[in-house]
């Protein structure tokens, strides 16, 4: 459904703050805290300005009782300025997108149900459950390593754990990640998931 794709929400200086559905992107700009940016020149417009707007891509429109509109992609609020420090929850989800699901021994990239979540120093030998101390691992490889640590087992990190940064964005991989955004955001670094 067209409302439940993503858009890229801007602070009013024009820095990447969030990625929201579009259905709650509309609500901001129907009660005047935000404007819609044009994908294709980043003008500015209101909700009035933007229906005007000729469709130019049928595969992103709106179906209104009056016709087509151009899906807002971009949203830029009126009033905030500041930059929210976001907390990334420590989640089996999240763990599997810092991973890029990816056995984090073996480098094999693996469907969400051949993965399993791995303390590196086993929580019987003083793990915490912590970023810098879980991975993703294939199941094999986490019943191989049972609760030694990587080097008792003979296994070897591809990369030191850590957690993620507060530009993190998550974005279902079944929506679009439209171009427009690479002006605001590197489009290559957003970490995608396959939702069930």
């Amino acid at each position: 459904m067209s409302l439940q794709k993503p858009a890229l929400v801007l602070n009013k200086t024009w820095t990447p703050i969030r990625i929201k559905s579009l259905i709650n992107v509309i609500k901001t700009v129907f009660k005047e805290r935000a404007s819609i940016v044009d994908g294709e020149d980043y003008s500015v417009y209101n909700w009035e300005q933007w229906i005007k707007l000729p469709v130019v891509d049928m595969n992103n429109i709106i179906m209104t009782t009056s016709g087509p509109i151009r899906l807002p992609r971009i949203l830029i609020l009126s009033y905030y300025d500041k930059i929210p420090n976001y907390s990334l929850r420590l989640t089996r989800r999240n763990l599997l997108l810092r991973d890029d699901h990816r056995c984090q021994y073996t480098g094999k990239k693996l469907k969400i149900s051949e993965l399993d979540v791995d303390h590196v120093i086993p929580k019987s030998k003083g793990g915490k459950t912590r970023w810098d101390n879980l991975v993703t691992c294939s199941i094999e490889a986490n019943r191989k390593k049972s609760n030694m640590t990587p080097e008792e087992a003979g296994l070897k990190l591809l990369k030191k754990p850590k957690k993620p940064s507060s530009n993190f964005f998550c974005v279902n991989s079944r929506k679009d990640i439209p171009d427009c955004w690479s002006k605001f955001i590197d489009i290559n670094r957003i970490k995608t998931y396959k939702s069930k």
